[in-house]
Order: C-alpha cells, then structure tokens, then sequence
C-alpha cells in the first residue's frame, strides 16, 4: 500500500514538472523585455492607440520591434507585435480595426504577429 502511494506521487510530480515546463517555455507576447519608445499612431476613430519600442537586449541579439496596442478608453494595454531582425517601423491603419504594421496586416481584435509563432 506504502509503495503504491509513493509511485502516485511520484508520478503526480512528474505531471506537474511537465506541465510547468510547457507552461512557462511556451512563447507569450506578455513577457517580453519592454524596450525604448520610438513612436505611435492612433487609429482613425482615436479608440485605439499603437505604440512602438524597439528591443535591444544583449549586444549579441539583433534589434526587435514591439507594439503595444492601447484601448484609449479604458486604458488597458497589450503586446500586438514583436518582430526580429528589425529596427525600424512603418504603420498604416487601414480602418478603425485593422493596422499594417512593416507589411503584416493585423486586425486589433483578435490577430497578433509573434516572430516565434508565425
């Protein structure tokens, strides 16, 4: 009964290391390095705003782009964009919704570009 309980247990251990290690080595737009402030633009109808850093981490690492995405009413902010290998930064809105960002054509609501993931 005694070593039943302990290969359970063990086996819990395991479930729950993997599990965190997925979690936690999964890429996220929360936490990347916050970067230096280079610009902005705010969408047409002025309920949004996109704001751009640029990354640079270790003199090893190549430049990255990162744009947060500002709800102008509430004030809530997220990570929209995070590209490497790159140091500079050209954005159109193309309606209230919908952002171009260095090409990449973004819906507000629901897209996100990740450099790792697409």
């Amino acid at each position: 009964m005694k070593k039943s309980i302990i290969v359970v247990f063990i086996i819990l251990i395991f479930i729950i290391t993997g599990i965190s290690i997925i979690k936690f080595n999964s890429p996220s737009l929360k936490n990347i390095p916050s970067g230096e402030y280079i610009s902005q633009t705010e969408s047409p109808n002025h309920d949004y705003t996109v704001k751009f850093y640029l990354v640079n981490s270790h003199s090893t690492v190549d430049f990255a782009i990162r744009g947060e995405l500002v709800n102008n009413k509430s004030g809530k902010q997220k990570n929209i964009y995070w590209s490497y290998h790159e140091n500079t930064v050209s954005s159109q809105w193309i309606n209230n919704n919908t952002i171009e960002i260095n090409g990449k054509t973004l819906n507000i609501e629901k897209d996100t570009y990740d450099w790792r993931l697409n």
